[in-house]
């Protein structure tokens, strides 16, 4: 009785580790083979040509020699769209986007806002109704490596409101031997309704204005990291333009966590990051849910990491679907960002460069046999059985994806099938695989859900 008590604890233990986790999902990789150090990510919900509103992915890939291109991932239909090559080729090892909804847009639309680097000023605007780019204000000094940018929410500044973005340009000064700053700047537009849209308006997005704001302490390189985060009232010091984070090495070479405050114009340094780790080429981080941010360590780990910003703890995991290198980027999913979107770009050797999500927090109440539904539009049935078990999904027509992991958040089987006539079954054999808690999500057109199952042998 002792040792089931033990196992029960530990058991539980493990399951309260992989909610806070989450887990890694693979996606459909991207539609163009490498992706080097300009590369970058950025999601949100917009309005094409076709009118349809789609939940995306927007990525910019550094392809190398100039092969530079520009695609969307549509997340609730799993397929890429591929721009094909952006008009400011060839990108450099500095490149960065963010998305900025527009928040009187109906239906929902919003814009993709790009630092080209490359040692240039050039600044552009993606217009997802026109699937076309036009260029905006040239930012205030050459972009170079250590470039980052994030979306800052809308604000109240000079009595008007205001779209942010705030951006490092990799450019820094001497204030003495050996001392430097980090240059770091804002950019802002007006946000007016109904004269935002389309390009042959006077579009909000490209009638904007640069600014430089305070210094950063110390170099600003190529590992450097920008995320917004809103601020709940959980904080105990009120931020009512949020926070901005700042990811870099310090002066010593170790990984640190920095504050910016927009109100008062400061920068400050928080804490290192877990063991004191140094930040190599493919660092890169993204707001998260809950007043927090995910990032990676770049330099070939697998590390992922979580930061708390009111409790100002970071929480570190292992492991990364692939390695952490050069071109690898992250995005969140606005309003909630509790769905990761990565790609992990340049591989030394096969696999190519992949494309993956991590949720959290992973799954929601389940039981044996039943689903939690997430969305209304889909409902799945378990046949269980020894050796396999029988996913009946009810859903509208078109992909349908199963994900299975074990206690710790590993994947142990991941199979799609195609619904034609609302109905498919998808049969997961085990045959050899241990006993124990397994949990599962099913993804469609209709939307998500997910469970537990048990296996006893």
């Amino acid at each position: 009785m002792r040792n089931f008590k033990a196992a029960f604890v530990i058991i539980i233990c493990l399951l309260c580790f992989a909610n806070v986790q989450g887990y890694w999902e693979p996606l459909p990789p991207p539609p163009q083979y490498n992706a080097y150090a300009g590369s970058a990510l950025c999601a949100g919900i917009a309005t094409e040509e076709d009118g349809r509103t789609r939940r995306s992915v927007w990525f910019l890939q550094d392809g190398y020699y100039g092969n530079d291109i520009f695609s969307r991932y549509d997340i609730d239909d799993f397929l890429w769209r591929s721009y094909g090559i952006v008009p400011f080729v060839p990108l450099g090892p500095d490149g960065a986007i963010a998305f900025v909804p527009d928040p009187y847009a109906f239906p929902e639309n919003g814009w993709v806002l790009c630092l080209r680097g490359n040692e240039t000023r050039e600044f552009w605007v993606f217009y997802p109704e026109d699937g076309a780019w036009v260029q905006g204000p040239p930012v205030p000094e050459t972009v170079e490596e250590g470039a980052a940018l994030c979306f800052g929410g809308f604000q109240e500044i000079y009595g008007r409101s205001y779209a942010v973005l705030y951006a490092f340009t990799g450019k820094e000064h001497e204030i003495s031997p050996g001392y430097y700053r980090g240059h770091f700047f804002r950019y802002i537009f007006e946000i007016v309704p109904y004269i935002n849209k389309g390009l042959g308006r006077n579009s909000a997005p490209i009638r904007g204005s640069w600014e430089r704001l305070a210094d950063i302490v110390g170099h600003v390189e190529e590992e450097a990291a920008l995320a917004w985060v809103p601020m709940s009232p959980d904080s105990p010091i009120a931020y009512p333009m949020g926070l901005v984070i700042g990811l870099k090495n310090n002066e010593d070479g170790q990984g640190w966590i920095y504050h910016y405050d927009p109100v008062r114009n400061t920068w400050w340094d928080v804490r290192p990051i877990v063991g004191y780790r140094r930040l190599y080429d493919g660092a890169c981080m993204t707001a998260h849910y809950r007043d927090s941010t995910m990032f990676l360590e770049g330099g070939g780990t697998e590390y992922y990491n979580f930061y708390d910003v009111i409790r100002g703890t970071i929480y570190s995991a292992t492991s990364t679907p692939q390695k952490v290198r050069e071109g690898t980027a992250l995005a969140g999913l606005l309003p909630k960002n509790d769905t990761i979107y990565a790609e992990f770009g340049r591989q030394l050797a096969p696999p190519a460069p992949g494309f993956s999500r991590h949720n959290s927090p992973p799954y929601q109440e389940g039981s044996q046999g039943t689903s939690t539904n997430l969305n209304a539009g889909i409902n799945v049935v378990l046949q269980p059985h020894r050796t396999f078990h029988i996913f009946t999904v009810k859903c509208a027509s078109g992909a349908v994806r199963l994900l299975i992991m074990d206690i710790t958040g590993r994947t142990v089987a991941y199979l799609s099938a195609e619904c034609r006539n609302e109905v498919v079954d998808i049969i997961w054999n085990h045959p050899i695989i241990p006993s124990g808690v397994y949990f599962w999500k099913v993804s469609s057109t209709s939307g998500v859900t997910n469970g537990k199952l048990v296996i006893t042998k």
